[in-house]
């Protein structure tokens, strides 16, 4: 998943959608100083997820949580994400 040379680190994280019932939403970081496009997000997705998990919304962080062990906490993610969707 980290065939972008911009993408520091990307994970996927399951959030209620009042269309669908749940949607699966790109959390994505970036290298310092570079840039990528949303849709370089869902084009690298949709080459290697399965369709049912296709990403078609990429939220941008400094920052993923990390317990520890250094394991994506994303339910962190997941509360983060939706403060980000109210505004």
């Amino acid at each position: 998943m980290h065939s972008l040379p911009s993408v520091r680190e990307l994970a996927l994280i399951e959030v209620p959608d009042e269309e669908c019932g749940e949607a699966v939403p790109a959390v994505v970081t970036l290298e310092d100083a570079k840039m990528a496009k949303e849709d370089e997000i869902v084009t690298l997705c949709r080459e290697h997820i399965a369709n049912y998990k296709l990403s078609h919304q990429v939220a941008f962080f400094d920052a993923l949580a990390l317990s520890g062990a250094s394991m994506i906490m994303k339910s962190v993610l997941r509360d983060s994400y939706r403060k980000i969707q109210k505004r």
